[in-house]
């Protein structure tokens, strides 16, 4: 429930006009490497080394 809640919120954060998602979402776009990172950190709970 957690992990639905979570990305619940990021839909409608990502569903508004906001120009830091928007930068962040093409960046992620831009660095494959950076999202899977991210994705890995969040919700998988790896550190980053």
């Amino acid at each position: 429930m957690e992990k639905k809640g979570f990305l619940e919120a990021v839909r409608i954060l990502l569903s508004e006009k906001n120009m830091l998602f928007e930068s962040l979402r093409e960046k992620l776009e831009s660095y494959p490497e950076l999202n899977s990172m991210l994705y890995s950190l969040l919700f998988t709970g790896k550190a980053i080394v």
